[in-house]
């Protein structure tokens, strides 16, 4: 994405970082992800992307992702804390490791998937123009090999506002690759239409 089109899409979208994100905002990120708010619920907000798939997604950022659904195929998953205590992150010292298993429940099976995360801190940062605290974390998770010992499958690295209930930065690997996402622009409802966005997306995916 050039610096020309995020420093527009700064100046245009700041009034819409507050601290109350609300039903039909949309979320758009440096990798040309699109996600529109579309439910707030008991376990957390459930967004829609341009891809017509569900993510419901806790108030905690370090959870994975509570449940996702593809509603052009019907394929879906959810997933359930099993043990350990996520909610305890910002409680310890900073860094301190928090174990948690979240169980996995897709196609009729189960699969457990053990996480360690750390809370590393909040600070002040300008966000799409505005002052925000953001919570920063760090979360690994590890899958016990053939050989019977620990490899890392997924790490990742990012800021969040809790102010605006919305993910900033991230940088994830996998065994695979190494993906990296920021928060380019939120708009309220009403705060732009359809062609303008589509042609904004597009830009951005050029790049």
């Amino acid at each position: 994405m050039s610096r020309v089109l995020l420093f527009s899409l700064v100046l245009a979208l700041s009034s819409a970082a507050s601290a109350t994100v609300p039903v039909g905002t949309i979320a758009l990120y440096s990798d040309g992800r699109v996600e529109k708010l579309i439910a707030i619920e008991d376990q957390g907000l459930r967004w829609e992307d341009d891809r017509k798939r569900q993510f419901l997604r806790s108030r905690n950022p370090a959870i994975p992702v509570l449940e996702s659904r593809q509603i052009m195929t019907g394929r879906f998953y959810f997933q359930e804390l099993d043990s350990g205590d996520p909610e305890r992150l910002k409680e310890l010292p900073l860094g301190t490791p928090v174990h948690f298993t979240m169980t996995r429940h897709r196609d009729g099976g189960a699969k457990k998937r053990d996480w360690k995360c750390e809370f590393l801190g909040s600070k002040r940062e300008e966000v799409l123009g505005q002052s925000q605290t953001l919570d920063r974390y760090r979360c690994v998770r590890s899958a016990l090999s053939r050989k019977f010992h620990y490899s890392v499958r997924d790490s990742r690295e990012f800021t969040y506002s809790p102010e605006l209930g919305v993910l900033v930065q991230m940088e994830r690997k996998t065994r695979t690759r190494t993906q990296t996402r920021e928060l380019v622009g939120l708009f309220r409802p009403g705060e732009t239409d359809h062609k303008t966005l589509s042609r904004t997306v597009r830009k951005i995916r050029a790049d």
